[in-house]
């Protein structure tokens, strides 16, 4: 090959390592210290670190997501920088490290990232679209079926994303498929359980097992009840044989809730009472082994774990009287939890993605208190384990 030849092949290397993945080219420019964020002048934080626990923040730093898309709500991690969700009604990829925006898609509804981190699905009236976020191949690829009044729920990736499941909901439960792409082929499961209903899928944790919580419509001593049910447990679906078997036998008046992946194949859960008040924590497998259980404060309202181990954060919401709920983000501490953030100003849809090095946690909400103090805001926060 000539000399102009290779240089026309080096260039063109070159060119392909600077475009692919656009979201990730840059050098990192978002590299707080440890410690909580500190307000500009002028500007008002709905997010604040509690004076009493800046002792506690270590190895922590908490940092604003600069140039963020309008109005953006976190629904994943692509990779270790990329995060994806929706800006207004659009899937919209954004790198807080170096700034890069981009908009995929059609009209959004939700958004669920692949494992690969080149594809997001998303729904909207049509249907399922997945679309390839480096080339923007969009693609239509599970079209609403007629007569249908509710859009696909439920949307689970399976570990290899090559299948994904989907449920329509109906009156008293929902009805469950999987999409195979290499078929283009989509079934139903047989997910029928006698005297329990109102499933939901919560997880794929393994090629072959699905997660679903189910609840029972009759007590143990055969009451009926057509209302909320009287327990929640976990099933598991067996895609090999096609068997749906729950793997918990809780007793009356307590609900169990997926709460995130743990490592070695076991996530975390949160058992609720009636009146949604947490009783209990732990780790479990989908056998139903259940192991580090332990009681937890009432007022814990969800967990944020990772399948890599390290800290688990806990959600607590706090009432005050008056304007200006509180959401605190707990970690554990010699034994007490205590908190590391507070989100006040009444913040609402709040979303927490962990990436999965577990190293990274993404937040955003929406809050009546915009950065200068006057018109509604959105904000979106990083906290960064600086010690793994």
């Amino acid at each position: 090959m000539s000399q102009r030849g290779r240089l026309i092949v080096l260039f063109i290397v070159v060119l392909l390592v600077l475009t692919a993945g656009g979201c990730r080219r840059g050098a990192d420019s978002l590299d707080p210290a440890p410690g909580p964020v500190t307000p500009e002048v002028g500007e008002t934080e709905p997010l604040r670190v509690p004076d009493a626990e800046r002792g506690e923040w270590g190895h922590y730093a908490l940092a604003r997501m600069p140039e963020m898309p309008p109005c953006f709500r976190v629904a994943g991690w692509l990779d270790g920088e990329c995060l994806v969700g929706l800006s207004r009604d659009r899937v919209t990829v954004y790198n807080p490290f170096t700034r890069y925006t981009a908009t995929v898609g059609e009209t959004a509804w939700n958004v669920w990232p692949a494992p690969d981190g080149h594809r997001v699905a998303y729904n909207n009236e049509k249907g399922i679209y997945v679309v390839d976020v480096d080339t923007g191949t969009n693609t239509l690829v599970v079209r609403n079926a007629p007569g249908e009044t509710s859009g696909p729920a439920d949307f689970i990736w399976a570990p290899d994303g090559r299948r994904f499941l989907f449920s329509y909901a109906y009156e008293w439960d929902s009805g469950f498929f999987i999409h195979e792409f290499a078929r283009d082929l989509t079934l139903e499961l047989g997910t029928g359980m006698e005297s329990y209903f109102l499933k939901q899928a919560v997880a794929w944790p393994d090629p072959a097992m699905i997660l679903f919580t189910v609840r029972a419509a009759v007590t143990k001593d055969g009451t009926m009840e057509y209302g909320e049910g009287y327990r929640a447990d976990f099933a598991v679906y067996n895609t090999a044989d096609d068997s749906f078997k729950r793997i918990t036998d809780l007793e009356d008046g307590r609900f169990i809730t997926y709460e995130g992946p743990a490592p070695a194949g076991r996530f975390a859960y949160l058992i609720r009472d009636r009146e949604g008040r947490a009783a209990e924590t732990g780790l479990i497998d989908l056998n139903g082994v259940m192991l580090n259980r332990r009681t937890v404060d009432y007022s814990i309202s969800g967990l944020v774990a990772s399948k890599t181990g390290g800290t688990t954060f806990y959600l607590q919401d706090v009432k005050r009287d008056g304007p200006g709920g509180i959401t605190r983000l707990l970690i554990e501490h010699d034994g007490a939890l205590l908190p590391v953030v507070e989100i006040s100003h009444d913040a609402a849809f709040v979303q927490y993605r962990r990436s999965d090095d577990g190293r990274k946690l993404a937040f955003t909400f929406s809050s009546p208190m915009s950065r200068d103090g006057t018109d509604n805001g959105c904000f979106g926060y990083l906290l960064l384990d600086r010690s793994r």
